[in-house]
């Protein structure tokens, strides 16, 4: 489910910041459907990245938005579907398909397609959906942070983790580094996530952090009414 304009204008803003400081920015194929979103900067200044879609059965629409606001977008796809007349079209359209192995499950493999990206010359990735992508990215452990923001609207949703076969939750994964701002009426949360085994946290992760959340969000921030880089 897509609930348009449930951020606030601060959370807003520093979703295209966010965009600004990173090399591309990265969706699903269902998100460009469902959604036919710019991904691009325009609440903040700074360049435009690169627009990627994980697209399997290369189902991008030639008259998707994003072609029309960067300068360079990227289809990932199999190396089996590159070969489809699809590929051309989108090709023609300004796009470079590229073809990785496929995984288990017939999509794009995430390592290798990071792996293209990084060849590419396209190092910071930031992946904003839809849900079935990010899920991906923390199952196979692909993310190295995570900015969160609640917003107070109650809109449902998938469930936030699935289940293995003998039935323990499958992607669960934690945060440390926290820092959490509200910046209008949205909570967000910023951190990493821990690359070691569970068990008790490191000393930094209990420290408190200089948040940046405040900073990339600009004066629209200034409403603000909690103190910056509160620890849990």
């Amino acid at each position: 489910m897509c609930i348009r304009d449930s951020s606030g204008a601060a959370s807003l803003r520093l979703t295209h910041a966010l965009r600004a400081v990173h090399d591309a920015i990265l969706v699903g194929i269902d998100t460009v459907i469902a959604d036919d979103p710019r991904l691009n900067v325009r609440l903040v200044e700074g360049s435009t990245p690169a627009a990627v879609v994980l697209d399997s059965r290369l189902r991008t629409p030639p008259h998707a938005r994003l072609f029309d606001h960067h300068d360079r977008v990227l289809i990932i796809t199999t190396e089996e579907a590159a070969t489809l007349p699809a590929a051309r079209q989108l090709t023609d359209r300004g796009a470079t398909v590229v073809g990785v192995a496929p995984d288990d499950s017939g999509r794009p493999h995430l390592a290798l397609a990071l792996r293209a990206l990084s060849q590419l010359g396209l190092d910071s990735v930031m992946v904003e959906g839809g849900a079935e992508i990010i899920h991906a990215f923390l199952d196979q452990s692909r993310a190295d942070a995570a900015v969160i923001t609640v917003a107070p609207i109650y809109v449902g949703g998938l469930p936030a983790y699935r289940r293995t076969e003998d039935g323990a939750p499958s992607g669960l994964r934690r945060l440390v580094n926290l820092a959490y701002d509200q910046l209008g009426d949205d909570l967000v949360i910023w951190g990493n996530f821990k690359t070691e085994p569970d068990g008790p946290e490191s000393a930094s992760a209990a420290q408190p952090v200089n948040s940046p959340i405040h900073d990339l969000a600009g004066d629209s921030a200034d409403d603000s009414t909690a103190a910056n880089s509160l620890t849990p």
